[in-house]
This record gives C-alpha cells, sequence and structure tokens, in this order.
C-alpha cells in the first residue's frame, strides 16, 4: 500500500512537471525565406501582414512566403533594422545604424520604386547616423535615440533634428537611449542606461524621476529596456537586471519573481515584455528564450523547445516581442521568428508520456456518470477526473486487457476483455460479470472475444432490451440480450455478381434510424442499410455492384445521426457525407469534400459541437464542418493541437467538451470557446500587372486600364499566420465571370483577351469564417479603342444602314428603271408594230387596191385602148410597193442601227432616185462616219424625212440639181438643198400634208425641221444629240 501511495506521488509530481506546453509556438528562420536569421525588430503592417526587419534588411511576411522588401539600392542597401513606426500618413520610418533616420514611402505605381529619405543629425559637421530607436509622437515628430549621442526629435515637415536636452541626474550615461513607450496621456518613457526620463511632447516638460527598489539593493538604478502597460498604475519593465512591475505613483520598481526562491532570476537581462493576461507577462530574454511570469504568484516558466517537435521559442536571445490585432505574439530573436497564436490556450494538450504506464491510447474513450473519463490501454483501463491525471483501476490486475469501454446511462461502463463482457459501477468500484451465451455461434479458429468491439449502441428487440455490436473476431453484426446473455450472429454476406467468391463484410460502425433501419459502415466495401432486423440467420448483400442498399467507399470511420435526424459518415478517401435515411431505396446521400474545404480526406471520428457543428478527426488536424453553409474549417498544430494524427478514440462529456486522442496524446477543447476566436485570416489585393506596367491597389479606387491592357494578372495576398496553406479563395470578374471560381495556394488571378468595358473583381475566402462584408472589390475599367467606343460602332452602324438603304434605293431605282425601259421598248415594239401594221396598210394596202382596181378595169369592155396606159399604172404601183417593202424590211433589220449605215442607205437611195429622175445629185459626208447606234424607228423617220423632201423636190420644184451635205459634230445635220422653184411656188406644199408630215418625223426623232426657199429649196434637218 505504501508503495502504491509513493508511486502515486511519484505520478503526480512528474505530472505537474511534464504537462503539456500550452504555450505552443510555429518559427520561421532561413530555410522558409527569411532574408537572415538575426530578427531584431518587428511590426505590424496596417494592413495586417508583418514587417521583420533583419541584419539584412527588411521582410514583408503574410503567413505564406517571404517577401523581401529591403529598401535603398545595391549601393546603398538598408540594413540592420533595429526600430520601426508607421506614422499617420502611412509612411515607413526606419533606425538605421548606417544611415540614421530613414523614411519610406510607397509609391501608386508599383512600376515606381519607393522613395527614400536619409536624414541623421550632425555634430561638428559629422554625421550621426547610430540610431537604434524611434517613435512617433502623433504631433509631426519622430523621436529618435543615436546611441551615445543623445536624443533628438525630428521635424517631418521641415526635415531637420533638434537635439533634446538630457540632463539626467542620477544617470551618468543618459544619452545611451535603450527603448521608447508613449503612455495614454501622450508622454513619452524613455529608458535610459541607469536611468528613466519621462517627456511631454505637448508642453516640453521633462522629468527625471529615481526609481527605488526596496526588495533589493542595487547600487544604480538598472537600465529600463522595454516598458508595457499592466494597469492603470503600473508598468512592466524589462531591464538589464531582471522583470520588474514600476509603481508610477511611488516611482518604485519591484521584481515579479520571488527572490527568496529564484534569487538567481534577479539578475537575467531582459529585452522586451508584453502583457499576456491580468496573471502573465511575457519576457523576452537575453540568452534564454521566452519567460512566461504570473506577477501575482510570482510562478515562471520558460517557453522554450522541449522535445523534437520544437513547439517553443528557441533558447536564444529574443529581441522584441509584439502583439498583434488579434492577440498573437511575435518573437524576433537570433534563430529567425516564432509565432503564437491567441487561439491556442483554447486547446488543452495532455501527452500519455506523463501518466508513464500509458505507452499508447485504444479506442474508445468514454465519460461516466460523474463526467470522469475512461480509456483503455493495451494493459489496463484508466479513469481521470476533471483536472486530475488518469488513475489505473483497480480491477486491472483481476480484469486485465480491457479491449473495449463505453458508458450506458442506468447500466454503468461495460467493458470487453477476451475472457467476456463486464460491468463496472462507479458509485461501488465494483465488477460485475455479464452473462454470455455464444452457443449459436458457429466456432472460428480463433477465440471469439480476442478482438475488440468496434461498436456497440442500446436498443430494443421484440421488447427486450438488447445491444447491437459489431467487431469481435469475425467483424461481423451481433445482437447481444442484456438479461439472457445470448449472442447472436447476423454474418452479413456480399455475393460478387463479376466474381465467383463471397465476402463477408467486417464492420466497424452503426447507427439506427428513427425508422427502425440500420445503417452500418464497413472496413472495405462502404455503407450499407439493412431495413428489417427480425432475422435470425445471416444477411446477404447480392449484386454488390447494382445494390440499391449499398454506397461505395473504402473505410468507413465513423456515422453519426444528429439532432436534425442528418445521418453523416466518414468515409476514407472520400470524404463526410450526408445520408438520405427517409428515403432508404435507392441510397441517395451529399458528399462533401474537397471542394467544400476539406483538406485531407482521411478522415476518422465524429462528434457534435455546439450550433450544429459537426467535429471531425483526421490524420492531419481536427475540421469542424457547418452544415448551414457547407464548409470545413481546420484546426492544426499552429491552433494549438499538439499531435495532429488522431486514431479512432474520442468523446464527448456531458459539459459539451469534446475529447479526442493521439497515440501520444489528449486533446480536449471546449468546441463553443474555440469558435468564439475569429481567425485572423486577411484578404488583400495587391496590384494588377499587364504586358508594361503595374499599379498598386488603393481601397475602393478604381483601375483604369488603356485600350489594349485586356490580358493581365492580379496579385492577392492571404494574410494567414495560423492555416497558410489551407485556405480557399472565391473569385469573380462581374461581368465576365457567370460564376464563383475556386483560388488555392497560389493566390493570383489571370485573366486573357477581356473585351473592353467596365467590371468589378469580387474576392472573399471561402468557408464560415469570412462574412460578406469581408468581401473585397475593385473596379476594373478597360479602355475602348476608337472602333471599339459606342460612338464609333453607332456611327458606323449608321453608316453601314444608310450605305444598305442607299445600295437599296439604288438597286430599286436601277430595276424599275430597267423595268421602265423593259416596259419603254416593250411599248416601243407595239408601237413599231402599229407603225408597220398602219404602214403595210397605209402602203401596200392602198397600193395593191389601187393595182386591183386598175386589173379590173382592164375586163371591162372598151377598155382595150387604155391597156398600156392602165398597164403602166400597175407597174409603176407595184414599183412603189416594192420599194415601200424594202424600207420596211431595212428599217426593221437591227443590224441596219448604226449612223454609217442610216447615211449610205440615203445615199443609195437618193442616187437611184433622182437618177431616175433626171437630176444630178452631189451627196457631201464626212470620210469617216461615227459608228454610233440609231434605233429602227428613228432610222425611218430620219429617211422617210430625206425621202418626201426627195420627193418634193421631183415632184414639185422643176430643179436639175440637188446637193445633200452631212455634218457630224456635238449634232446631227442633214442639209437638201435644190435649184428649182422655191418654197412658196410649189403648189400643194405649203398648205399640203407633205410639211405636216416632215414636220412631225422631225419632232418623232427629237429634232428641229427648217425650210428656206432663197435661190430654190433648202431643207435643214438637226439633231441636237445622238438618238
Amino acid at each position: 500500500m505504501r508503495l502504491q501511495l509513493l508511486l502515486l506521488i511519484c505520478l503526480q509530481t512528474l505530472y505537474s512537471h511534464a504537462q503539456v506546453n500550452t504555450y505552443r509556438f510555429k518559427s520561421w528562420n532561413t530555410t522558409h525565406g527569411l532574408n537572415a536569421n538575426t530578427c531584431l525588430s518587428i511590426l505590424e503592417h496596417p494592413q495586417g501582414y508583418m514587417l521583420i526587419g533583419t541584419i539584412n534588411g527588411i521582410n514583408r511576411f503574410t503567413g505564406t512566403a517571404f517577401h523581401n522588401e529591403s529598401p535603398g539600392t545595391a549601393t546603398q542597401p538598408i540594413t540592420e533594422v533595429r526600430d520601426m513606426v508607421y506614422d499617420s500618413d502611412s509612411v515607413l520610418w526606419l533606425a538605421c545604424p548606417a544611415y540614421g533616420l530613414v523614411s519610406v514611402t510607397t509609391p501608386e505605381s508599383a512600376d515606381q520604386p519607393s522613395a527614400i529619405g536619409y536624414y541623421a543629425p550632425e555634430e561638428r559637421g559629422a554625421p550621426l547616423t547610430n540610431a537604434t530607436r524611434l517613435i512617433d509622437d502623433g504631433l509631426g515628430y519622430i523621436w529618435v535615440g543615436i546611441e551615445a549621442r543623445g536624443l533628438f526629435r525630428f521635424d517631418k515637415k521641415k526635415k531637420s533634428f533638434e537635439k533634446w536636452p538630457v540632463n539626467h541626474p542620477f544617470s551618468k550615461f543618459a544619452e545611451s537611449i535603450r527603448c521608447f513607450y508613449k503612455d495614454e496621456r501622450g508622454r513619452i518613457w524613455i529608458g535610459i542606461v541607469n536611468g528613466l526620463m519621462i517627456v511631454d511632447p505637448r508642453t516640453g516638460k521633462t522629468e527625471y524621476p529615481k526609481p527605488v527598489c526596496k526588495q533589493v539593493s542595487y547600487l544604480n538604478a538598472p537600465t529600463f529596456r522595454k516598458f508595457c502597460y499592466y494597469n492603470k498604475d503600473t508598468l512592466a519593465v524589462a531591464t538589464d537586471r531582471g522583470a520588474h512591475l514600476y509603481i508610477q505613483s511611488r516611482h518604485e520598481y519591484i521584481p515579479v519573481f520571488d527572490v527568496k526562491d529564484s534569487a538567481r532570476m534577479k539578475h537575467n537581462a531582459y529585452n522586451d515584455v508584453i502583457r499576456f493576461s491580468d496573471k502573465e507577462l511575457w519576457f523576452a530574454s537575453s540568452n534564454r528564450g521566452l519567460m512566461m511570469v504570473n506577477p501575482r504568484t510570482h510562478e515562471w516558466r520558460y517557453a522554450t523547445d522541449q522535445d523534437s517537435t520544437g513547439e517553443g521559442v528557441p533558447a536564444v536571445g529574443v529581441y522584441r516581442l509584439l502583439q498583434d490585432r488579434h492577440g498573437n505574439i511575435w518573437a524576433a530573436h537570433q534563430k529567425g521568428i516564432s509565432f503564437f497564436s491567441s487561439r491556442n490556450h483554447s486547446f488543452q494538450n495532455r501527452p500519455f508520456r506523463a501518466y508513464l504506464s500509458i505507452p499508447q491510447v485504444m479506442e474508445p474513450i468514454t465519460t461516466g456518470e460523474k463526467g470522469d473519463l475512461y480509456f483503455s490501454t493495451s494493459n489496463d483501463i484508466f479513469k481521470q477526473q476533471r483536472g486530475d491525471i488518469a488513475h489505473p483501476l483497480d480491477i486491472n490486475k483481476k480484469y486485465p486487457a480491457a479491449r473495449f469501454v463505453k458508458y450506458y446511462p442506468g447500466k454503468g461502463i461495460f467493458i470487453q476483455n477476451p475472457n467476456g463482457f463486464y460491468l463496472y459501477d462507479e458509485k461501488r468500484q465494483t465488477v460485475s460479470m455479464l452473462p454470455l451465451d455464444t452457443s449459436s455461434i458457429v466456432n472460428n479458429d480463433r477465440p471469439l472475444l480476442v478482438s475488440p468491439i468496434h461498436d456497440m449502441i442500446a436498443d430494443t428487440f421484440d421488447n427486450e432490451e438488447v445491444a447491437w455490436i459489431t467487431g469481435l473476431v469475425s467483424g461481423s453484426l451481433f445482437r447481444y440480450h442484456w438479461r439472457t446473455g445470448k449472442l447472436i450472429s447476423y454474418d452479413c454476406t456480399i455475393k460478387s455478381d463479376t466474381l465467383r467468391k463471397n465476402y463477408y463484410a467486417v464492420f466497424t460502425c452503426m447507427e439506427k434510424d428513427p425508422n427502425g433501419g440500420l445503417w452500418l459502415g464497413s472496413q472495405q466495401y462502404g455503407v450499407f442499410y439493412i431495413p428489417d432486423l427480425h432475422k435470425d440467420h445471416g444477411i446477404s448483400f447480392s449484386k454488390l455492384s447494382g445494390n440499391k442498399n449499398f454506397i461505395r467507399g473504402d473505410l468507413v470511420s465513423d456515422m453519426y445521426l444528429d439532432k436534425q435526424q442528418h445521418l453523416w459518415a466518414s468515409i476514407k478517401d472520400i470524404g463526410l457525407i450526408n445520408i438520405n435515411w427517409q428515403k432508404p431505396s435507392p441510397i441517395s446521400y451529399e458528399l462533401y469534400g474537397k471542394e467544400y474545404g476539406l483538406t485531407n480526406l482521411a478522415l476518422k471520428r465524429i462528434q457534435p459541437g455546439n450550433a450544429n457543428h459537426l467535429w471531425i478527426s483526421s490524420a492531419a488536424g481536427l475540421f469542424c464542418f457547418d452544415p448551414d453553409k457547407k464548409w470545413f474549417r481546420h484546426f492544426g498544430q499552429s491552433h494549438g493541437i499538439r499531435n495532429e494524427v488522431f486514431n479512432m478514440a474520442c468523446t464527448r462529456d456531458a459539459s459539451g467538451n469534446l475529447y479526442f486522442a493521439a497515440d501520444d496524446n489528449l486533446l480536449y477543447f471546449d468546441p463553443a470557446v474555440v469558435l468564439q476566436t475569429k481567425d485572423s485570416a486577411r484578404l488583400l489585393i495587391r496590384q494588377l500587372t499587364t504586358s508594361d506596367r503595374s499599379i498598386r491597389y488603393q481601397s475602393q479606387e478604381e483601375w483604369r486600364l488603356r485600350p489594349g491592357e485586356n490580358s493581365f494578372t492580379i496579385d492577392v495576398d492571404l494574410v494567414d499566420f495560423e492555416n497558410p496553406r489551407g485556405q480557399t479563395l472565391l473569385y469573380k470578374l462581374d461581368g465576365y465571370d457567370r460564376d464563383w471560381q475556386q483560388l488555392r495556394d497560389n493566390y493570383q488571378l489571370r485573366y486573357t483577351n477581356i473585351p473592353g468595358g467596365d467590371y468589378r473583381l469580387l474576392i472573399r475566402m471561402a468557408g464560415d469564417q469570412q462574412k460578406n462584408s469581408d468581401e473585397l472589390f475593385v473596379a476594373i475599367h478597360i479602355a475602348r479603342y476608337f472602333y471599339q467606343q459606342t460612338w464609333f460602332i453607332i456611327a458606323v452602324s449608321a453608316l453601314a444602314l444608310l450605305a444598305i438603304l442607299m445600295a437599296a434605293r439604288s438597286y430599286t431605282r436601277s430595276r424599275l428603271k430597267k423595268q421602265q425601259q423593259q416596259f419603254e421598248q416593250k411599248r416601243a415594239l407595239e408601237a413599231e408594230r402599229l407603225r408597220i401594221s398602219s404602214e403595210l396598210h397605209d402602203d401596200l394596202g392602198g397600193g395593191l387596191s389601187t393595182i386591183r382596181l386598175m386589173t379590173e378595169m382592164l375586163r371591162l369592155p372598151g377598155m382595150e385602148d387604155k391597156q398600156t396606159h392602165y398597164l403602166g399604172h400597175i407597174s409603176e404601183k407595184s414599183q412603189e410597193l416594192v420599194h415601200s417593202m424594202n424600207e420596211i424590211v431595212w428599217s426593221l433589220n437591227h443590224h441596219n442601227d448604226n449612223f454609217a449605215g442610216l447615211i449610205a442607205y440615203i445615199r443609195q437611195f437618193s442616187t437611184k432616185y433622182l437618177e431616175e429622175a433626171g437630176i444630178n445629185l452631189n451627196f457631201s459626208a464626212p470620210a469617216a462616219l461615227p459608228d454610233h447606234e440609231v434605233k429602227g424607228h428613228v432610222r425611218r423617220n430620219i429617211f422617210l424625212l430625206v425621202k418626201e423632201a426627195l420627193h418634193n423636190v421631183v415632184k414639185h420644184a422643176g430643179a436639175s440639181e440637188v446637193k445633200i451635205e452631212v455634218h457630224t459634230g456635238d449634232s446631227i445635220l442633214i442639209r437638201i438643198t435644190d435649184n428649182g422653184k422655191g418654197f412658196d411656188r410649189v403648189k400643194g406644199v405649203a398648205g399640203g400634208n407633205g410639211l405636216r408630215t416632215m414636220q412631225e418625223r422631225a419632232d418623232a426623232v427629237g429634232g428641229s425641221l427648217r425650210i428656206s426657199d432663197v435661190e430654190g429649196t433648202c431643207v435643214e434637218l438637226e439633231i441636237p444629240e445622238w438618238v
């Protein structure tokens, strides 16, 4: 008994020193892209990312990558950045020993370099550049500490320095400035070697308090290296002689350690201090990393590396500490930077090495009636009360090698080992063996109970209390009767339709739906459904490939029926599925995998959290699934989880706390507390880059692109120090993209050949960690070329329409003209036909009638003496008819439709006609007549007019000579002159039809007719145009 008590005391003592390190840090160095391991300063940018000042310059860190943003040039590099501050104008000020005070102004265009200003006070003509500390007073001045040269105030407008007088009565090294601190009253506290001074920038008043320490006797005051607020009257102070609290009202500083119990700590040097809480201060040690101190109890500890996981801060000199806007803590030290998430204290870890005798936890874990935790190992059963260590139960010797433990309300803790089933009574702390009848089970080569139970649920079967069990040696389904102990096997056989061999399902988990159906998760074949359990024999799943009560998949790790009657199952390599159990035939389900934020498909156990959330363990951390938003949220080492590789052990206590086990660690937490802490991830739009320029993003601005700049990339920064590779971004170019696009890991958007116009780029983080108010957007205007402008398109369209209308009008007019010409031709043809028929009727008809009458007269008696006379007339008439026929045929022949043919025909006719009449003809015409077309009716009218004129000469003029002249040029002129009696002496012409007929024919061809009778008759026909 004494030995057991001694062992318990040893366990408790070891546990108190080996308990989990809740200060889990994540560290980065040059292997991750940092430009130097020695980090001297750190600053949070207004946009959320971190600026790290190293001995080689400045790094911009977003959590996903380091970017070297050291200002300066190759000949003037900015190195050894001791201090940094942003002023109200977003100008970055640096303290660099090589150059003094340096200002960095970021231009709007990414193509332009940052504007850098170098400023240093002068002493006796020599610049004082060894700047080590600086602060912005908010009044237009930068206060700078120059090593061993004192305090200077820099006017940002005038770009000039003013040395501030330092007449410290208690320090011989007052010009060696070590730190600045601005309190709530706007005063600047200045730490110097062996002293302290306080400056009010508004009044210019300087105080030199003499701090005292009653607990420890110092020859000189310590060097104040950093101040931070602790409470209204107290500052926490890091000095070269230990960690202190400074009481402002008494100007007294006291050690935060109990000097008696930790005398060796009082002279340790510290560089920085921050207030983690009212019960905890963090001090940056000069050589031992970070130290956490409770100023109330004087308890302390170091957050240095404790094992191979490197979960603490390296035990080296820490130069600066920073608490960002989310409460996360940063440490800049000699081996890089370290980061502590404010969420870390939400997760509690208990390494099993603290229990000494527990090499590995088995499954499952269960909670008892009082909330105590029970779990089994390969040898024993342990009980852990809340806030205590785990103790082995007294029953382990009598009932060793427990395989399964589970709490059942009203019964106790159910225990399975190779020998049988047992119940542990928590109140009496006694064990009773349960009845077990395995006679109905076919014997196996191995004992039935050598393998653990996989899952067990309570139920009623035919009004009798039973428990459904999966696992044991065959891995099948069993029904256990509590009262009789009868164990009935449901050997579920899988009959394949493609393979000749039958398979037996090894079931890992199960759930029963409200309709009485049993859902089973198998080890190799996915999810099965049994609608009716009233069978005493095996259940056969036939035709595996087409089974309606089957969901394909590999290992089904767990199943859970939530309060909303949603049935969930986690399936390896597939994801989380929501089964529609209301309509099980055929089975339908919804799958939630990688596209819903699930970064690891090796899912294991499911536990309900608050607000309907599901917590799922995996081989790479925890996932929290929100069924309403349908998105996974990941938690891993950066959130304080010591071991991300979980096994199958988990449980939930009556208070809602969740427990998940890894092989060497037990994680427990309150899910409501974890989800209350908002993710620190922040989305930033950096710049837009085209083929020839880059444009930085300014909040709520519009990017205006030139014509042709329609292919571009947009760089996006995701500032996430907790889960830098586990975020998915959603983006959409409104006006171009129809749906949201996903972006992961490489946060760069690319667009090509975007039409000119106005767009809005929308971008946000996927999942529930971002609300719609956090959605970023930027307007993008892509200018068009002039030929792409609306006015140009309208003008061109109008011109095109006008051209089409004009072309249509021209075509219509042309067609109408053509139709009119065809109509005119048709009408002319009809007129010609009428004319021909008229002439045939008048000339031929009249002539033939005359010949017929003369012939009839020759037949009369007594006409023999006049026969010669009438025959002469008949011959003459016949000759006239022949001439008329020739003229008609000539006018109808289209081969004669030319001017030269017309003149030749007139010449031929007039020569023969006048020769028969005994009149001399003088015909004059150009040698080369134009070959113009002359229509038939025009030819005929001209010819008949000339013929009529010659007929008048032969019949009435009594002329001996006729002269015909043809002139061409702009008009046609045909002149006929004779030497006869003249116009007035012609009987029957002036008042007859001859002149009228000639005039009508001249009008018909559009010409003019002139007749004169000076020394004979002159007839002129002039046609002004070629007709």
